[in-house]
């Protein structure tokens, strides 16, 4: 989910990218990713970061999603693949640092039933990273939080969501 995305519900709706085409900021040289809309299933992110002497996790949380909106997180995440995720991170994310990167890494997966899919690696710090560090830094390792965005006309004094001690 996120800015820019739409769910195609046949062929007919794929017309509509014409539209887009013509829109002023649509650069004709830009790729697309189409991707499988999986309904009912449940966002997690693990938050990574990597530097010279190796790659650490921050946190996993669950993402907080309707439809193809983010609304925020809850942390830590209580996915029952949350291991699972973590070993998938740290195995790709050490692969990457072997190549040079240094910096924020977030993995985005999208699991359902028993099924667990990477639909994203972000190259930067995620958008949970400033409340997740400020609630590990003022509460015990392990205190349930939900970090829930606001528009931004709601913004108080400059911070764009809300955390509320679950």
């Amino acid at each position: 989910g996120g800015l820019g995305s739409m769910i195609v519900h046949s062929t007919k709706d794929l017309y509509s990218l014409k539209d887009i085409a013509s829109n002023k900021e649509f650069n004709q040289q830009d790729m697309w990713i189409l991707e499988q809309y999986i309904a009912d299933a449940d966002s997690s992110s693990v938050i990574l970061f990597s530097r010279d002497s190796g790659v650490d996790i921050i946190t996993t949380t669950e993402q907080l999603v309707e439809g193809l909106y983010y609304k925020g997180n809850k942390f830590p995440s209580s996915s029952t693949q949350t291991e699972k995720m973590k070993d998938i991170t740290l195995k790709v994310s050490r692969e990457i640092w072997k190549q040079g990167y240094r910096g924020f890494l977030n993995f985005d997966f999208i699991e359902k039933e028993d099924s667990l899919f990477i639909s994203e690696i972000n190259f930067r710090m995620p958008y949970s990273f400033y409340p997740v560090k400020f609630v590990q830094n003022n509460y015990p390792p392990q205190t349930p939080f939900t970090i829930e965005t606001t528009s931004l006309d709601l913004v108080n004094n400059g911070i764009p969501f809300y955390i509320k001690k679950n």
